[in-house]
């Protein structure tokens, strides 16, 4: 299993503590979060391992190991585009979100912690 090293700039250090302090968003979106402040090999991070991120935020290792890829991966930089993944089914709109919503139902649940620490999709 590739090793993906986290390193976070003050600014998204910042919002990834300020997403995970407020409590107020799905695990789905804090869990990545929490992760990745836990992860972070910057100087201002405690560079944890993930044998000792996965018991203190009764996660799985593949759980800390996607949060890595995800937030390493240049995939987070494709524009946001309408049309839908191929081989899956009629396109529809799920809860409150438009046709035109950079999220679609194909996309990783990690992407809103990535884009509100500063990666999103632009």
């Amino acid at each position: 299993m590739p090793r993906y090293v986290v390193r976070l700039t003050e600014a998204e250090h910042q919002r990834l503590e300020e997403l995970w302090s407020k409590g107020r968003h799905a695990a789905t979106t804090a869990t990545p979060a929490h992760i990745l402040l836990k992860a972070d090999k910057s100087e201002a991070g405690p560079d944890w391992r993930d044998g000792a991120i996965v018991p203190a935020l009764d996660t799985s290792l593949s759980t800390v190991h996607r949060a890595r890829q995800e937030f390493v991966s240049p995939a987070w930089r494709r524009p946001c585009t309408a049309t839908r993944p191929p081989g899956r089914g009629p396109a529809s709109l799920v809860g409150s979100r438009s046709p035109t919503s950079c999220r679609t139902a194909g996309d990783s649940p990690h992407a809103e912690a990535r884009e509100l620490a500063g990666h999103g999709g632009n």
